[in-house]
Parts: structure tokens; sequence; C-alpha cells
């Protein structure tokens, strides 16, 4: 790599044969690109790992961010970890609704609790969150005033924060070109006053119900699980709960066991049943279908 960490660097396939070949590490859906589809930028200087590009196949921007699973929990828990010691001195779970809008503030530019967003959503849908990105400038996050009519609304509040949250730790570098400064990676996409709007308006269904093809809404709809849940957090709550015992594994979603693992996760990190449900699933410690009964310790030397 370049002795200079804040470049941006155009790796060709053939420079990195080691890492670039196997192309399922790169993308689970490596069969719709090709090798020149790929982007490596290092942003070695800020201590992250190299951030990965493909091609936008959706025609929203020219190219976008990759991240896997493990990426965005690796992320997402680092963030939520750092945080927390910092503001607590130590970690320990469920993060607070307040918590979450501190740390908002801390990574956008302005956050509105209290913003009037009807009206932009289509087909009856209501918008419950809205996140700005503006180049030079850290984005901006407005959530609906609904969300805090009631105390029933609780969770779905703490879900759009977070999906938002997903969105200001994933894809500021959309905007930004990894630095507004370096006109040559801003170029990489475009002209800037020729760029889709920089609007992200996420309904309830968006967040919870988006597909792989969207790609935007379904990184943030994980990194959303991936902040509430921490994947470590998730692991050492599910040994608890499972204490041993002898279950299917993963779990069947129709059995005991997943129950008591929900129930679990809902109150150690204050989530509906549905986000608990779904996290558990992410992680694989839960399944559709039936399974062969194995040992508990199983579920946790394959994850």
């Amino acid at each position: 790599m370049s002795g200079d960490a804040s470049a941006a660097i155009l790796l060709k396939w053939d420079e990195r044969p080691a890492q670039w070949n196997a192309a399922a590490w790169l993308c689970p859906l490596s069969s719709r690109y090709r090798p020149s589809d790929f982007l490596l930028f290092d942003h070695t200087d800020k201590g992250d790992d190299p951030m990965r590009w493909v091609l936008d196949h959706t025609g929203r921007f020219r190219w976008r961010p990759y991240y896997s699973r493990d990426e965005i929990d690796a992320r997402c828990e680092a963030r939520i970890e750092r945080f927390l010691r910092d503001r607590r001195g130590a970690i320990n779970y469920p993060i607070s609704t307040d918590e979450l809008m501190v740390l908002i503030e801390q990574e956008a530019d302005d956050l509105d609790l209290c913003a009037d967003l009807s009206g932009l959503g289509g087909a009856g849908a209501e918008v419950e969150g809205v996140t700005t990105f503006v180049i030079g400038r850290r984005p901006r996050v407005r959530i609906s005033r609904t969300l805090l009519e009631g105390n029933w609304r609780e969770p779905r509040l703490r879900t759009t924060l977070t999906h938002e949250l997903g969105h200001v730790l994933l894809h500021s570098d959309i905007r930004q070109g990894s630095a507004a400064s370096e006109p040559e990676q801003l170029s990489l996409f475009g002209d800037p006053a020729n760029l889709p709007s920089p609007v992200q308006h996420c309904t309830a269904a968006s967040m919870t119900g988006a597909r792989r093809v969207d790609w935007m809404e379904w990184q943030a709809g994980y990194a959303c699980g991936a902040l509430l849940m921490p994947r470590s957090a998730v692991r050492a709550t599910v040994q608890n709960l499972l204490d041993g015992s002898a279950v299917p594994g993963p779990v069947p979603v129709d059995h005991p066991a997943a129950e008591r693992l929900v129930r679990g996760l809902r109150r150690q990190f204050s989530v509906s049943t549905a986000a608990a449900r779904v996290r558990l699933l992410q992680l694989g410690y839960i399944a559709e279908g039936h399974q062969s009964p194995v040992p508990a310790r199983h579920l946790f030397g394959a994850l």
C-alpha cells in the first residue's frame, strides 16, 4: 500500500491476488460482480480497516460501500462499547434511549426529535426517520415527533434512533467521498452537483423488512440490531439462558427454548419481541425449520 495512508487508492484485481481472489469474502452475491467492480480506499490513517466499494447496481450512486455482516457487527459493537466505557466506565446493557440520543448527537451535526415528517411517505407510509447527508458536514438526523406520543412507542423510537445512527456510521462516506477535501475521491461518484438527493427517508416497513437489494436500508437495518444487541453481549446472554442444556441448535423458532431466548433478549436489551427474534435469527441461534438435537455448547463453538 502507499506510504501516504490518507490517499485514495484504486487497486487492480491482480495487485492483491491473495486477498482479492476470494470473491465470496468480498460479497455474498459475488456472481453479480466482475473483478473490476471493486474499489479499495485506504483508511488506515483513521485506524479502520480498508473501505471496500462496489458498483451500485440500483443506480442511486456510482459506487457504494460494501460491508459484510461481520464488519457491521464489529463496527457497531466497537462504537457502542467505546461510548459506554466513556460514559459509564463499564459496558453493560441495555443502553438507554437517552444515551442513544447522546450518541447520535456525538456522531451527527444535528438531532431533531420533534420533526414533522408527515407527507414525506408515499402510499400512506409513515416516515419515522430521516438522515440528510451534506458534503463537508456531518449528517443531520430527524425523528418523527409521533414516536414521542406515548411510552408504548418506546421500542419503535429505539429502533428508529439506531437505524438512523446506522446510516450515519455506515454511509457518511458516500457523500463525503471519504473526505470532502479530496476531489479525486469525490470524482468517483460523479459531479457533486448532479448527485442524487442526499436525504434517506425511513419508514417502519423499510426499517424492518428491507431486502438485500435495497443495500442502504438493509445495512442500516442490520446495524440497528447490532447497536441495540451487540453480538458478544447476545452470545453471553444466550449462553446464560441455555445454561448448557441439550437443545436443538440452531433452535427451531417453535421450540420452547427459542421462546426463552427471545424473552431473555427482550428483557436484557429493552427491545421488542420482534426485534429480539430477528437478531437471534441473524446470528444463527434460532432458525426456521426442524434441527436435530445437539448440546447447547455446540451453538457457541461454531459462531
